[in-house]
């Protein structure tokens, strides 16, 4: 494979990877945003008496829940995905290899990792939303009050679906980059020579100055790319500092 195949190869690859995180993020706002009109909904329709907070706490439960569940199992698929997309780069270099192993010990190790930040997720809201209706219906806020919270937490501020916009775009770019990294090692044992690169496709509003001035540059496969937050042996290592990794493409 000469060196411009494998810089197309990347770019196509990198490019799939790209319109996941974008479908996943737009399928989290989606989730939010029918959170949030479910919450809005019931608040304008209760009197806050105390059935009426029942119901609506016993409805953000559920739909905490139905938000997390349905999470989950996409998230799990871009993930899939990702590692599988991940793995074809390496495996380009000699049509040998074998990934089987590869798959059991990185997807299933790291997998896990995205799905405990949407249980966080889905906590974190459930507790900020029930504690507002209680605040409400004790008459320590007015329905009003309890409302715009709801607004700014899940629709007009934003927070929730930046966040969860995040988780996606971080965990599956995390997941192609750590099944490219270990497929790299293997290939090294057919390639032993093998190097290396950093690359960034640069023009992004949001690139970190730093990863676009990694661009071309190469190292031995167990020494570390320095940045100013800290190492990383790869984009998206986890363990690198979040402010290296977090939306990282």
């Amino acid at each position: 494979m000469t060196a411009a195949e494998a810089r197309k190869l990347y770019k196509n690859t990198l490019a799939q990877v790209d319109h996941l995180d974008h479908s996943g993020a737009a399928a989290a706002l989606k989730l939010l945003a029918d959170l949030r009109d479910y919450v809005e909904r019931e608040f304008s329709r209760s009197d806050w008496a105390s059935h009426r907070a029942g119901q609506l706490l016993t409805g953000i439960e559920k739909a905490t829940k139905d938000f997390r569940d349905r999470y989950w199992g996409e998230l799990q698929g871009w993930q899939k995905t990702a590692f599988e997309l991940g793995l074809s780069l390496p495996g380009a270099f000699d049509s040998g290899i074998s990934w089987a192993g590869i798959w059991r010990q990185g997807f299933e190790a790291y997998a896990d990792n995205g799905l405990h930040l949407i249980t966080d997720l889905s906590d974190d809201l459930r507790q900020a939303l029930k504690r507002e209706v209680l605040l409400a219906t004790t008459g320590a806020e007015t329905p009003a009050q309890a409302m715009q919270f709801v607004r700014d937490l899940l629709g007009g501020g934003r927070a929730a679906e930046a966040r969860a916009a995040a988780i996606v775009t971080t965990e599956v770019g995390r997941n192609f980059s750590i099944a490219n990294y270990l497929g790299l090692k293997q290939a090294q044992e057919v390639v032993p020579e093998l190097l290396k690169m950093w690359l960034h496709p640069g023009g992004g509003k949001t690139s970190r100055p730093e990863h676009v001035a990694m661009n071309g540059e190469t190292r031995e496969m167990d020494q570390p790319f320095d940045f100013s937050g800290g190492p990383l042996m790869y984009p998206q290592d986890p363990d690198g500092d979040p402010g290296e990794t977090i939306n990282c493409h």
